[in-house]
């Protein structure tokens, strides 16, 4: 039984701790940052969502991943207890067969399942250190991590909060209170790490290129955000880099004066950042495993022909049609794949509550859209888009994140886990254009 008495007893204990000390942190930052005011309210309903979502895992479903990530943090714990020198040997390593056998009765072995994926193998690793803080319990192990993660959640809201200070509130929505990013960051799963580390990156490349301050310490939180994103998630990085090697162009373009040095200069840089991703790709892009792009091809064919002989995914599949796995074929795709990716499941998709939830969700994030682009014209959104760098960085995120993520994933259970990075950023970029639109209207009046 993943939740023992010990949880309930070790409750109080740590949620005092966890919000005494989160309410300093609010009071010494209330008076510098206006929008402290949303740190503790945004905490307390993760974690309050992190105990419905540990309950909901024991007793409702009586299993899945993040049960399985914590019985496998459990024995690689018992290993670092009882022989640290294998478990060295296994923590600094990928998912070897033949370490699986430094496993022994006294320990216990992990899931066999999550031991053979390297990404699966990493959230274990972590969660047996994490469990040390824990006193080996699940549902303390969980209200630790949603402490950790939404230190990443808060760094994005800090950084949206200082570019447009007048839109706090709006940004509170998107990025702290979005039912269905709340929920699944809240639980002992890759996608919190991936969000919390997407957070980071982008907060800390925004201090380092943008605002040009704390340099030393950002640099560190970037190579440990890159880090934990390559060992989680690594596809991520497909969105995250050419966003922010834009971003970070068009801002610099954007502070040069004289409209004809600026066209002069845009195609350097952008040459440049090109070049920066080639770079990057050609020297990382075989470590992405399934994620790279030779891997992902085939990886997307095969969940295509999942589909049509429907064997694995049941009611709760989705089918963005048959593809050739070559670059044209998925490119004919892509607006399947981002409408996936975005928008679904719809109302009439929904099987589940949760994937329900997730519909509604969905309903207002394009019927938002829709209404923005029909308020302000579809040819002034695209001009908003292209002046304001943050907003730029938030459209190609979302868009290259869904189309990655929508071409290659099969059912709603895991897309309404898969799109939580994206929502923070597309819902705050929507707000930003609505927001220069009146002020635009404003003047002219």
């Amino acid at each position: 039984m993943a939740l023992g008495i010990w949880d309930v007893i070790l409750l109080p204990v740590y949620l005092t701790l966890i919000l005494v000390i989160s309410q300093f942190i609010q009071r010494r930052n209330l008076e510098r940052r206006p929008e402290y005011k949303y740190y503790l309210t945004g905490l307390t309903v993760r974690i309050l969502a992190g105990i419905l979502f540990c309950l909901i895992y024991v007793f409702y479903y009586g299993g899945g991943d993040t049960l399985n990530y914590y019985e496998g943090g459990k024995t690689f714990q018992k290993l670092l207890l009882k022989h640290p020198d294998r478990y060295m040997t296994i923590f600094f390593s990928g998912p070897k067969e033949e370490y699986y056998n430094l496993f022994d009765f006294s320990t216990g072995y992990p899931p066999l399942w999550l031991y053979k994926e390297d990404y699966a193998l990493s959230v274990m690793k972590f969660v047996s250190l994490l469990l040390f803080f824990s006193f080996n319990n699940y549902l303390i192990a969980t209200m630790i991590l949603v402490w950790l993660v939404y230190t990443g959640v808060w760094r994005l809201f800090l950084m949206f909060c200082e570019e447009y200070p007048d839109l706090k509130k709006e940004f509170s929505l998107a990025i702290l209170f979005i039912p269905s990013v709340v929920f699944w960051s809240s639980g002992i799963l890759k996608d919190p790490l991936a969000l919390s580390a997407t957070g980071w990156q982008t907060y800390s490349l925004w201090n380092i290129f943008i605002k040009k301050r704390n340099i030393k310490s950002n640099i560190f939180y970037y190579i440990i955000s890159f880090f934990v994103i390559m060992k989680i998630k690594p596809y991520i990085l497909y969105a995250l880099i050419p966003g922010t090697i834009i971003w970070i162009v068009f801002d610099r373009i954007k502070s040069i004066e004289g409209g004809f040095l600026r066209m002069l200069i845009a195609p350097i840089f952008l040459l440049i950042g090109l070049g920066i991703f080639s770079l990057f790709y050609s020297n990382v892009g075989t470590q992405l495993g399934k994620y790279s792009v030779d891997e992902a091809l085939d990886r997307a064919a095969v969940t295509q022909q999942d589909l049509a002989t429907n064997t694995i995914y049941g009611d709760n599949k989705f089918d963005i049609g048959a593809f050739e796995p070559t670059i044209p074929g998925i490119l004919s795709k892509a607006p399947q794949a981002i409408m996936a990716g975005v928008f679904r499941p719809f109302i009439w998709e929904a099987k589940s509550p949760f994937t329900f939830v997730s519909a509604l969700e969905n309903l207002f994030l394009l019927l938002f859209g829709l209404w923005i682009i029909f308020k302000v014209g579809l040819f002034k959104t695209l001009y908003y888009i292209q002046r304001e760098p943050l907003v730029f960085f938030g459209i190609l995120f979302t868009i290259v994140f869904a189309f990655i993520v929508g071409l290659t994933t099969a059912n709603f259970g895991a897309l309404v886990r898969y799109k939580i990075p994206l929502i923070p950023l597309y819902l705050s970029s929507l707000f930003i254009i609505r927001h220069l639109y009146q002020k635009e209207k404003e003047k002219e009046e």
